[in-house]
This record gives structure tokens, sequence and C-alpha cells, in this order.
């Protein structure tokens, strides 16, 4: 809009002085202006009749630093080649407030369909929405610039990155046999606490504990005790409450920061545990057991995906309700406010240098 405005005063200017002054070079500055602008216009229904563009619309994901490349492919049905376009990139959080934006410049050559790479960059943790809009193509130097159809929206998901915190785990916490509801779902195949317990056959043993010589040489059904299965000492609930903030986008970034430092943490120090948070699609907790970085990953990635809440659940009352035979160690619950409660204490201020008792 600017160089277009500065264009026609500049034509103004020039008009004005060939009439006044009867300057040739001016005349000539003038008629070359003049075609200038003829062959933007040119250009533009060139570009308009030829120009077809293919944007991403599935999810984005990337375990990279805080980027992700995308690729737009621009189709030109015409002999000559397009040069000039360029489109607004938008960086938008999960409650539609601009992030970041840039400006995306490109050309594309004749008779062919043309990968355009981008790049965004977030310094913010989270889900995303990525709106490119505003296609526009310039004439040479600038002088015009005439809109064009074609706007996308794709999303896009940037993993938080753990940092070291200092979590202190007592041995009778590391190494405790805690009792679940739902352990085969939670442990397929079997994860227990070895034990070499012979014992008679009871209602519930599964058929692949039979020892079969013992049991033939004494004429009893006798099983392999397995013994009990390895418990999830420490639950880690989230309070996914809504964070009615300008720096929304930014505390909510940090929330996660801390989520997966947390876990990422226990896991260092060996001790298993569940991720917990009140699902509001399905209206009922989910929890994630996590012993790998595997599990982690999926954990964060079912979490970029949950919406905030606007009232604060009960989570405690809700998980007792649900599982109400499960034993534990220690409940810790984290809230979008960063603030950490250890099982019953106040909730303080959660930090990277403050000590994590569990």
């Amino acid at each position: 809009m600017i160089s277009f405005l500065f264009s026609v005063c500049f034509l103004i200017v020039l008009l004005y002085v060939t009439i006044l002054y009867k300057s040739v070079a001016a005349c000539a500055l003038l008629l070359l202006l003049l075609l200038g602008i003829v062959f933007g216009v040119g250009h533009f229904l060139y570009a308009a009749s030829h120009l077809k563009l293919h944007f991403p619309e599935v999810l984005a994901e990337t375990f990279q630093k805080n980027t992700y490349p995308f690729t737009i492919l621009v189709k030109n049905t015409g002999i000559f080649p397009i040069s000039g376009l360029s489109m607004d990139l938008h960086l938008l959080d999960a409650e539609k407030n601009l992030v970041q934006s840039s400006v995306l410049n490109f050309c594309v050559s004749g008779k062919k369909t043309s990968p355009v790479s981008g790049e965004i960059t977030s310094e913010l943790y989270g889900k995303f929405q990525i709106v490119g809009k505003n296609l526009r193509l310039h004439s040479p130097f600038s002088l015009l610039c005439f809109p064009l159809p074609g706007t996308f929206n794709c999303q896009v998901l940037f993993y938080p990155t753990a940092v070291p915190l200092d979590v202190q785990v007592k041995e009778t916490t590391r190494y405790f046999a805690a009792e679940s509801q739902g352990f085969e779902e939670i442990l397929p195949g079997g994860s227990f606490l070895p034990t070499n317990e012979i014992r008679e056959f009871l209602p519930g043993d599964k058929i692949r504990q039979i020892h079969w010589k013992l049991s033939a040489r004494t004429g009893k059904i006798l099983v392999r005790d397995l013994g009990k299965p390895e418990g999830f000492p420490v639950l880690i609930f989230l309070q996914l409450q809504s964070i009615h903030q300008k720096n929304s986008a930014q505390q909510f970034s940090r929330f996660l920061e801390f989520t997966v430092s947390l876990s990422f943490s226990l896991l260092e120090v060996k001790c298993s545990h569940f991720v917990i948070w009140f699902d509001t699609k399905e209206q009922h907790l989910v929890r994630y057991p996590i012993r790998t970085e595997e599990e982690l990953t999926i954990c964060m990635y079912a979490l970029l995906h949950e919406n905030l809440y606007e009232a604060g659940k009960d989570l405690y009352d809700f998980y007792t309700e649900e599982y109400p035979g499960d034993t534990y160690c220690t409940r810790l619950l984290l809230c979008t406010d960063l603030t950490l409660c250890f099982d019953t204490q106040s909730p303080c201020p959660f930090t990277n240098e403050m000590t994590i008792p569990v």
C-alpha cells in the first residue's frame, strides 16, 4: 500500500513537472513509469489466470528445537515465470492469539509445479496454528501490489524440552510394589518383581504360570508365583485450568516444560509414575504410565491435544472414585499457574531450582 501511494504521488509530480517545465527527461521518466504500471497490470492478470497453489492441511509435528519446516506446492500453467510473490505467515496459539508473524517471499518457474519451502520458529511449546494469508503479487520495482486468492491453515505441535530438576526419591518409593486397578492393561506381557516361589494353583492364575514337570510329579497343579506387579508409587496430577492472562501462551509453554522435566527427572532416577489429568472431551480422568522415554513422548502428544477448562477439578477425589483400590507413595499436583503441591501441602511456585522429594 505504501509503495502504491508513493508511485501515485511520484506519477503526479512527474506529470506536473512535464507539463509545467516541458522537461524531456521528466516526460521520458513518466513514460517509463506508465509502462511499468501497464506491465505490472499485465503481470497480475497473467499470474491470476495461471497460478494455482496447494497448501498443507494436515497435522504437522516437530521434534526439532522449536522449528517447523513446511512446503507449499505452487503450479504455474503458463510459459513465463512469475516472480514477486509474497504471503503473510501468522503463528496463533490455542486461544487464537497472535504469537508471531513473518513474510514468505517466493517465485515460480514457467510450466512446472514448484515446491516453496518456509519455516516457522517459535520459542514457545504447545499446539499452534500456522495461518498463511494475504497472498500478493508485486510488480517490478514494487510499483504496484495486487492481492491474489489463497489462504491455508495448518496445525503444528512444538514439543517441550526437558530441563534437569533436583528430584530426590526415597528407596521405599522407588521399590514400592503399588497395587493398581487394571495392571494387565497397564503392563502388557507382565512386569513383576522377581520371585522363585512355587505354590498351588489359585483362581485367577494364568496357564503360563503352571509348572508342568512339578505338577506331573506331585499330582497337584503347581504354579510359579510371579510376585507383585511393579508399582507406580508417584502420581503426577495436572490441573489443566484456563489461563486468563496476556502472556497465556508463555505461561502454558512453561507449564508443559515443567511437566516433561518433572516426568523425565523421575525416569532418570528409575522411578515409574503415572501422569494424570481430566479429559474434557471424554469427561473422565486419563492416566499415562511412564516407564520409558517413548511412553513420555506418547503422553506429551496426548497432552498437547487437550483443551483447558474454566473451573478447577478435584482430581484427587476423581482418582479415588475411579481407582479405589490403588495404592501409592506420593501425589504431586502441578497447575497451569505454575504452582506445585506436594500431596496435601499448600501449593508453592514451581522453579527449576527447587528440590522435589518423593
